[in-house]
């Protein structure tokens, strides 16, 4: 792999390492590939990969990697268009042989927030869920873990982590093109796990939680970062219908009912199996009386309505339904 990933998993007796490094094979094959998607990143990754930063600088706002005086003029110039193919760069800033890097996100105002709290980083095996371009990864990086495994399941920035680290040459960071949904191949592996602006992405965050929970070792520390609703009530991932409208929540139909709301909190209150049932079918009628589109994820079939008197083909091409291949008969 580009990343050298290689390295870590002696350090992981409890990992399925097996399948990891099935995973990594195929993901080998997939970086290999000659498809422009892929090329339009990894050629330049690998046109400047020869490039060292004499210094590093990991402890402020800004990470910086090499100065210009690293590398000459004609260097420089070369690396500049190699970032910006990178672009848009989601954390940051850095700066990188002299060439500033502003970023969408000012990473650095979250580091600087959690910073206070952060437990014992030094020799830890650290896992970075969701790490992008690795921002938070060498801001680590300064606090000498023994190693730190980033999980980014998107190849633009696996290629922009490997171009910054092969300049940085730091041996304790490594990168896997992976999602958090195979930490379950990580029991028992990690001392902390930093998980920054994720969970409010997923479907089922707390069955995600778990996931986390069984790869941190006993007595191992998680950082969650999220968004946060005001209040004391329980109902951050549920909330009710004033977030209706909010990106990034739990209420994906959009559901705006104040009895709807009544409802969650009976539920949430309930002392006994009675009560509890009763506000569960109190809230089923509520949102049958309503009209609500609920988001399908990952369904493996289409679902076509269509009249009788169309027919289709028997066999459905591996990439959908087709109906410029369906023919219209007499059948009512």
């Amino acid at each position: 792999m580009l990343s050298h990933t290689e390295d870590y998993l002696p350090l992981l007796t409890s990992a399925n390492q097996e399948a990891i490094r099935v995973l990594r094979e195929k993901n080998r094959q997939k970086l290999s590939s000659n498809k422009k998607g892929f090329l339009s990143y990894r050629l330049p990754f690998e046109s400047v990969s020869h490039l060292r930063a004499h210094s590093l600088e990991l402890n402020a706002d800004v990470v910086r990697i090499g100065s210009a005086d690293d590398i000459s003029p004609a260097e420089q110039q070369q690396v500049r268009q190699v970032l910006k193919g990178f672009m848009p760069w989601r954390k940051g800033p850095f700066e990188v042989f002299g060439i500033d890097i502003d970023a969408e996100w000012r990473s650095n105002r979250k580091w600087n927030r959690i910073a206070p709290v952060l437990p014992d980083l030094q020799d830890k095996i650290i896992a970075d869920i969701g790490c992008n371009n690795g921002y938070y990864m060498f801001r680590m990086a300064h606090h000498q873990p023994k190693a730190v495994i980033g999980f980014e399941p998107y190849h633009h920035h696996y290629f922009t982590f490997c171009t910054l680290n092969s300049f940085a040459g730091l041996d304790t960071l490594h990168l896997e093109l992976l999602g958090v949904e195979h930490l379950t191949l990580y029991e028992n592996c990690f001392d902390v796990i930093f998980l920054m602006g994720i969970i409010y992405h997923r479907i089922s965050p707390i069955e995600m939680l778990k996931d986390v929970k069984k790869s941190l070792k006993p007595g191992g520390s998680l950082i969650v970062e999220s968004q946060a609703i005001p209040g004391d009530d329980p109902v951050a991932l549920f909330p009710e219908q004033r977030y209706a409208k909010v990106p990034g929540t739990y209420n994906f139909a959009g559901v705006e009912n104040p009895a709807a709301d009544a409802m969650i909190d009976a539920l949430l209150a309930a002392k006994s199996e009675p009560d509890f049932v009763s506000a569960v079918r109190a809230l089923d009628r509520v949102l049958l009386s309503g009209d609500y589109v609920i988001p399908l994820f990952y369904i493996p079939k289409q679902w076509v309505s269509y009249w009788t008197r169309l027919q289709h083909p028997e066999a459905t091409p591996l990439f959908g339904y087709s109906v410029d291949s369906w023919w219209a008969t007499d059948k009512k």
